[in-house]
């Protein structure tokens, strides 16, 4: 059972609890029936409009997490009015902010780097956490001997070439040099 269908269920049966004690009044006392009555329903009617507004309450913070969920950062909450409320949704806010300053930090770190890499003289190869190709930039494809399409998702050592054969035999740290065709030597 949800926490609202129980808070909903508790105000049900206190006001259950009253009316039998209604009830008791009105073959003693009719008089004291109507005002207990009175009272009572009340009561139920501010029960159920203080649970019905705690729960729309708690309903942005559901929303907030589906929103973190799916990765959308764009989205703000406006202040409600009430301190508690608020005081999350500022939280809340502050946070995606955070994460939007920062993935777009990462994005453009990300493009920088990546021009970097594209204009330099250096061959660079990145590989996954299973040592297959993920990407390379133009300089390595010129020692390689082949296209980056020819390159990325199979091993090193599969690609039939010194280069390759060398820098698959290569330990995290390690350095070596390698000849290649000719005079030319390169450093790994």
């Amino acid at each position: 059972m949800s926490l609202r269908a129980r808070a909903v269920a508790y105000l049900v049966v206190l006001h259950l609890i009253f009316a039998a004690l209604g009830a008791y009044l009105l073959f003693n006392n009719r008089f004291w029936l109507l005002a207990v009555e009175a009272v009572f329903v009340l009561s139920l009617a501010a029960g159920l409009a203080l649970s019905r507004e705690m729960y729309r309450q708690l309903g942005l913070a559901g929303e907030g997490m589906r929103l973190i969920r799916d990765e959308e950062f764009t989205s703000r909450f406006l202040p409600v009015g009430q301190p508690e409320v608020d005081e999350l949704i500022g939280v809340y806010n502050k946070m995606v902010d955070h994460l939007r300053d920062e993935r777009v930090r990462l994005a453009e770190q990300h493009q920088f780097l990546s021009q970097v890499l594209q204009v330099s003289p250096s061959g660079v190869v990145i590989l996954d956490f299973d040592r297959r190709v993920a990407s390379l930039n133009p300089a390595a494809e010129r020692l390689l001997g082949r296209p980056s399409a020819a390159v990325v998702g199979r091993p090193l050592d599969a690609l039939e070439s010194p280069l390759a054969e060398a820098l698959a035999a290569l330990g995290p740290g390690d350095a070596r040099l390698v000849g290649l065709l000719g005079a030319r030597r390169v450093k790994c």
